[in-house]
């Protein structure tokens, strides 16, 4: 079954990042499902291993995009 996916971004994805490096939780990687319509982490909040997985076609500035096609 198809489902369609809606959304109007403007997401920050900073909280998550900031949230594993103040308390200090092992993480290997971090995958986030969006459609990369946010604000990015910058600088010493990339701490990690990132996989974006996402419907579109955007280019992320770290970690891995993963494309996912109809």
């Amino acid at each position: 079954m198809k489902r369609e996916i809606t959304g109007g971004g403007g997401t920050s994805f900073v909280p998550p990042f900031k949230h594993v490096k103040e308390k200090r939780i092992p993480c290997d990687v971090l995958i986030y499902l969006t459609d990369l319509e946010g604000d990015f982490p910058e600088g010493n909040d990339r701490i990690m291993n990132t996989i974006w997985v996402t419907i579109k076609d955007h280019p992320v500035p770290f970690g891995k995009r993963v494309l996912i096609e109809d």
